[in-house]
């Protein structure tokens, strides 16, 4: 099957090299409705308000804006890049297909990572099922990387890797709520959001996760 012209994703996923695949794209896409002139000043939910009249412009945008805050989140889940891309990929393609659904009850950012945690959370299981029938260990991770010198990288390496073992330490839950504050700057509403829970219980956890990394990187801080 070919995939249509005019399907929203398809220039900006092959600006980035990357494939679609037309077995998870419905060859169905509804007419869009007259443009209307959507800008870099619009709001995530005007964009959604246009996404769900079929504004094509408005859904590339909104893909623009959220696509590399949603691949850092997914590799920080699933720890392989290229799983994070078809992630990404699924979640936009979902967003377009379920547009109609949509209902303002809270951001649109939190709907998003709400869609790419739940995918991305189903495609580690499925790594991890693939490993066991394969028997293989060990996962990679993605490290962003600087020029340093041997003995700054040596340094570097040591401090993240103390970092990264106490963030590892924390419960899963206080954890994640770590990485969504601190890495991608969500609010606590966004996150509880998110979660299914109170803004005051994301505080709560994230007053521990700090507490607790305190306690256990004191050695570095002074503390």
């Amino acid at each position: 099957m070919q995939l249509p012209p005019d399907l929203p994703t398809r220039r900006f996923f092959q600006s980035k090299g990357l494939q679609m695949d037309p077995s998870r794209v419905s060859h169905s896409v509804r007419a869009a409705a007259p443009t209307l002139v959507v800008t870099e000043e619009c709001s995530d939910g005007l964009l959604m308000e246009r996404i769900r009249e079929g504004q094509r412009p408005a859904y590339s945008l909104l893909l623009e804006r959220y696509w590399s805050r949603l691949n850092v989140y997914a590799v920080s889940i699933i720890e392989d890049q290229d799983g994070a891309q078809d992630v990404v990929q699924d979640v936009f393609i979902q967003v377009w297909q379920k547009r109609a659904e949509w209902s303002p009850s809270g951001t649109v950012c939190a709907y998003l990572y709400r869609i790419t945690r739940n995918l991305a959370l189903n495609a580690r299981r499925d790594q991890r099922l693939r490993r066991e029938r394969q028997g293989q260990r060990g996962e990679a991770r993605v490290r962003d990387r600087a020029p340093r010198t041997p003995d700054q990288q040596m340094e570097a390496n040591a401090l993240r890797a103390e970092v990264d073992a106490a963030i590892a330490r924390l419960s899963d839950r206080r954890g994640e709520v770590f990485r969504l504050s601190r890495f991608h700057g969500l609010s606590y509403k966004e996150i509880a959001e998110m979660l299914g829970s109170s803004p005051q219980t994301v505080a709560n956890q994230m007053s521990a996760a700090l507490a607790e990394l305190r306690h256990a990187l004191s050695h570095l801080i002074g503390e």
